[in-house]
């Protein structure tokens, strides 16, 4: 009765044109899920999402602040996923 989808998240971290895969990917996703949700489905994302969403889920948020994984984009992009309805 559920969808469960199990994913490890490209890193972004080895420049630009991987950067943007990443973001790519992070949007594809969301286009992905959104009917699915609104069609009733029950989905469980489980994985290694490499992306820190808060501060507080990072030991230096101030030094990471322009690493992969915490930058401005991806911490947004975390928001709109959860806004899905996901939490």
């Amino acid at each position: 009765d559920i969808l469960l989808y199990n994913i490890y998240f490209p890193n972004g971290g080895s420049g630009p044109e991987r950067h943007e895969f990443k973001q790519r990917f992070l949007r594809d996703l969301n286009a992905h899920l959104k009917p699915l949700i609104e069609a009733g489905e029950r989905i469980i994302v489980a994985g290694d999402y490499n992306v820190a969403h808060r501060e507080i889920d990072i030991y230096d948020p101030i030094k990471l602040a322009n690493e992969s994984g915490f930058l401005p984009e991806e911490r947004a992009w975390f928001d709109s996923f959860l806004a899905l309805g996901f939490i």
